[in-house]
């Protein structure tokens, strides 16, 4: 049976990822990348669920035949040592910075006869909004753990509850920016 390879960079499983598995499925054996998150973070994704979480969701997905750890943002590497027959990816790596990956996959499948299939790119509203929430959810949580790793924080931490003084208001005033929504709370000091 004819190997098919395609590769994930995200913690969110939406409509377009099924349907490159359906699609990949068509043509053979399909093996699901999963990067790591390092380099998730180098291709400008934040994880926002652990790697093995992420394995996990790929795995319960039907049609996936085999989960592997793809380490860097090309392929080159992980092509020569599976040597997939087909590669699949939606077309929206075309054009643009993701084009140097998929140049970088196509000469690796080049080198022994390997095909790249690239599959019409799923445009959905939906699925851009999924995708804004996560990245606003993502880069509250990495500020979050900035502050809690800073002095002011620490300096922060003794004063009582009842001042509610809310450090993290700003967070959620950028994820709202970001979102395009308003969060709908409001934050009062007391004790004055």
């Amino acid at each position: 049976m004819k190997k098919v390879y395609t590769c994930f960079t995200t913690d969110v499983i939406h409509e377009a990822h099924i349907n490159i598995i359906k699609e990949a499925a068509k043509y053979g054996e399909v093996y699901v990348g999963v990067m790591t998150d390092r380099a998730m973070v180098s291709f400008d994704r934040f994880p926002t669920i652990p790697l093995e979480g992420r394995i996990r969701k790929i795995k319960a997905i039907p049609g996936v035949s085999h989960v592997i750890v793809q380490d860097s943002v090309m392929y080159d590497q992980i092509i020569r040592e599976l040597r997939p027959d087909y590669v699949i990816h939606g077309d929206n790596w075309l054009s643009g910075p993701t084009k140097l990956i998929r140049d970088n996959a196509k000469s690796a499948l080049d080198s022994y006869g390997g095909k790249i299939i690239d599959i019409p790119y799923t445009y959905n509203e939906n699925i851009k909004k999924i995708e804004k929430k996560e990245r606003a959810r993502t880069l509250v949580q990495l500020i979050q753990k900035m502050v809690w790793k800073s002095r002011l924080f620490k300096r922060l931490r003794p004063f009582p509850h009842h001042y509610c003084f809310n450090y993290f208001l700003p967070l959620r005033c950028v994820a709202s920016m970001i979102t395009g929504k308003i969060t709908g709370r409001r934050f009062v000091c007391s004790n004055r």
